[in-house]
């Protein structure tokens, strides 16, 4: 099975040491007010009109999702579980595609592309009496794809943090009903800022990846929606998915997906250059379809692409300093190819 992640992810080469990227206002501005926080709409238009899950608070992290049933569909109906048998062992080959585009102060950024291929094994290690999974997984080799990554230095980059990759292992509990919990990846390495967001880009990839069912027996066209706390990037972001149910066979299963995600003001840290930022707004939309067979632990195929805006304010290390704004557009493009 081969697993293509495009991700265009982070703010590190924007904000990166010294804040090259971002350059104190001019003399001309210096008495006027630092500039209005940057927008959405300035990166990529309009934001969609929030349902009201996602204009109250959010779930907390961890918490149960919350499931409600639109349309059962049509007859015949089955009730969708998870069913992995100990000692299920699959591997799996990821290729994870970063790339950004940024607008810092009045200057736009984007870092060139760089592609990562993973093999990394998963084993449903236990299995609880309640059909909980315990799934471990393990990278074997991250290798960077060197083509299109711009200076020979950001290339170098990507070999160090690659090589911190491949000890990488991990662990987490995946409910009957595919909630995902006790989620926990390490590195037995030292590693870099580009290191630390391939980790990141390969936790949100086993997260991501793994639907949650409803309660009720339901048949093709069903749809309900998950509503549920989640941690995107250092973020607790507000997200709710509405599912389809496209076809079922058995085990075998299609879904068509929509997401959609907000964010309330916060404080994070940026996974790549560790430094603190507060939180201005974000929004997020995605589709797709998925398709799995409930007896395994990745899906079968899966087309998937997401979008993601957020504005941030960066604190000054010296208090003399302004603080900067910057907006971000993130594009997340998924796709699995069964081989």
């Amino acid at each position: 099975m081969r697993w293509t992640i495009i991700i265009l992810m982070s703010l590190s080469f924007a904000c990166s040491k010294k804040d090259e990227a971002a350059p104190k206002p001019q003399q001309e501005t210096e008495a006027e007010a630092p500039p209005a926080p940057l927008g959405p709409e300035e990166i990529d238009g309009p934001s969609p009109e929030l349902p009201d899950e996602l204009t109250g608070e959010s779930p907390a992290l961890g918490a149960r999702p919350v499931v409600r049933l639109l349309d059962q569909g049509q007859e015949p109906r089955q009730t969708l579980r998870w069913n992995v048998k100990r000692g299920f062992k699959q591997a799996v080959s990821a290729n994870v595609s970063s790339a950004i585009d940024a607008l810092v102060v009045m200057l736009r950024v984007q870092a060139p592309r760089y592609v990562v291929s993973y093999d990394l094994t998963m084993k449903a290690k236990q299995v609880d009496e309640d059909g909980t999974v315990h799934v471990t997984f393990a990278v074997s080799s991250a290798r960077p794809r060197l083509a299109a990554t711009g200076k020979p230095e950001r290339t170098e980059q990507l070999k160090v943090g690659a090589r911190a990759l491949t000890r990488v292992t991990g662990s987490y509990a995946l409910g009957r009903r595919g909630a995902i919990s006790n989620f926990q990846i390490t590195s037995p390495s030292a590693t870099t800022p580009i290191g630390d967001e391939m980790i990141d880009n390969l936790r949100w990839a086993l997260i991501r990846l793994t639907p949650v069912f409803p309660p009720d027996p339901v048949g093709q066209g069903a749809k309900w929606t998950v509503h549920e706390g989640t941690e995107q990037g250092g973020i607790h972001v507000n997200q709710l998915t509405t599912i389809e149910l496209a076809k079922a066979k058995g085990s075998r299963i299609e879904l068509e997906l929509r997401v959609q995600q907000s964010a309330a003001p916060q404080s994070f840290e940026n996974i790549g250059t560790k430094r603190a930022l507060d939180l201005l707004g974000l929004r997020g939309t995605a589709s797709g379809s998925l398709a799995y067979n409930l007896n395994e632990l990745a899906p079968r195929a899966a087309d998937i692409e997401a979008k993601v805006f957020k504005t941030a304010r960066q604190r000054p290390k010296d208090p003399s300093d302004n603080t900067v704004d910057f907006g971000v557009g993130t594009v997340r493009a998924v796709e699995v190819v069964d081989r």
